[in-house]
């Protein structure tokens, strides 16, 4: 985790348009303490690299991380399903129903999705993803 001295220079930097390396944009996103400015911010970034992070970020806020499930870019909509925390059932379901296969793996693999999409993406037809989906449902079944 980012030191929050680390996590001001991150900030700082970030904020003067001085570019951030991949691990400096995935400890900023990260950070539990990072400013939602930012995260706004890089979610709303016409560069989608941006986007793709911010929707790593613990403190995206709903209104947000729908925006990304609606994205252009198959990259952002895959962050997005495999890291989004609270979505409503229509926006599972979005993700569920997307045209990449990409974006329904990354759904299969997040563990705040509800149970009932995953028995969906069990029997998507693409294969990574019904393979992404049982192996969710297996371990959901193991831990009970």
């Amino acid at each position: 985790m980012t030191s929050p001295r680390t996590l001001a220079d991150l900030v700082r930097r970030f904020s003067s348009g001085k570019p951030l390396n991949e691990d400096e944009l995935h400890h900023l996103v990260g950070n539990p303490h990072a400013p939602i400015g930012i995260i706004t911010r890089l979610a709303t970034s016409l560069n989608p690299e941006f986007r793709g992070y911010a929707a790593r970020s613990p403190q995206l806020p709903e209104r947000l991380a729908v925006q990304l499930c609606q994205d252009s870019s198959g990259q952002v909509r895959a962050s997005i399903a495999a890291y989004a925390r609270s979505l409503s059932l229509p926006h599972w379901e979005h993700l569920a129903d997307d045209p990449s296969p990409a974006v329904r793996a990354s759904l299969a693999t997040n563990v705040r999705v509800p149970e009932e999409i995953i028995e969906e993406l069990a029997r998507d037809s693409d294969a990574g993803v019904r393979e992404a989906a049982q192996a969710h449902a297996k371990a959901l079944h193991a831990h009970r």
